[in-house]
């Protein structure tokens, strides 16, 4: 869990310096660009949330939290051996960075729309709760 909390607050600190970059554009710094060139909340919003594959990250990454605040909270009302309640958090609570990993690698650099990037994306948003329930 202390690992899972580092690497949150670290991808928490590089999106505020991002934005906090993106906000002083006189300074011509930027933390990262797309394939296009534009900063990443730009890719963030106008790719992500309004594509279909990038739709099911978000709920699923969302869910993803959920359970792992779920899993903590009350392991047995979710069907969760006990023995495995920190197993299962630490999987719910990290799989949103890895499935964003995913949605650059099984979507990019082209981004576009089709079933097979689609069912993809379901079978990587799904795949915590596979591995937790098996």
């Amino acid at each position: 869990m202390a690992f899972m909390t580092a690497m949150l607050v670290l991808f928490a600190k590089t999106l505020w310096l991002g934005r906090r970059l993106e906000r002083e554009e006189e300074s011509g710094r930027t933390l990262a660009h797309g394939w296009y060139g534009e900063s990443v909340s730009t890719f963030l919003v106008n790719q992500v949330a309004k594509s279909p594959e990038g739709l099911i990250l978000l709920v699923g990454s969302s869910i993803s939290l959920a359970l792992a605040i779920a899993t903590l909270a009350a392991p047995t009302a979710l069907g969760l051996p006990a023995n495995r309640v920190s197993t299962s958090a630490t999987l719910f609570g990290l799989w949103p960075i890895l499935a964003f990993g995913l949605y650059i690698r099984i979507c990019g650099p082209a981004f576009k729309t089709s079933i097979f990037t689609i069912i993809a994306m379901l079978a990587v948003v799904s795949a915590p709760a596979l591995i937790a329930y098996r």
